[in-house]
């Protein structure tokens, strides 16, 4: 996008981790879709088949994400009492039980 009057460009991946990339977005969002899926986490190699690129490519692609789930992370720390999936972490509960014993 350019201003008329200044001549000022703008672009809707700057400042994102899309910038810079030549690969199209849709396989950008593909790749994020997919490794937001795969629990155990998507090699390189099956990325590149799934969304048509080369390996090196796919491989680009993850180390970015993964480096860009990081950085969220870092910026976003659980705190106090975290429950999931029907289980306790964080210590014991006043009557001493742990795990599945607890309230």
């Amino acid at each position: 996008m350019q201003c008329a009057r200044c001549g000022y460009q703008a672009s809707v991946t700057a400042a994102t981790i899309f910038h810079g990339s030549h690969t199209p977005l849709h396989k950008w969002f593909m790749a994020i879709y997919l490794v937001a899926q795969d629990k155990r986490g998507i090699s390189a190699l099956r990325l590149a088949e799934m969304i048509d690129v080369c390996q090196e490519t796919a491989w680009l692609m993850l180390r970015t994400l993964r480096r860009a789930m990081a950085d969220r992370d870092a910026q976003h720390m659980l705190e106090g009492t975290i429950e999931m999936d029907d289980a306790f972490f964080g210590g014991e509960d006043r009557a001493g039980n742990v795990g599945r014993g607890t309230t």
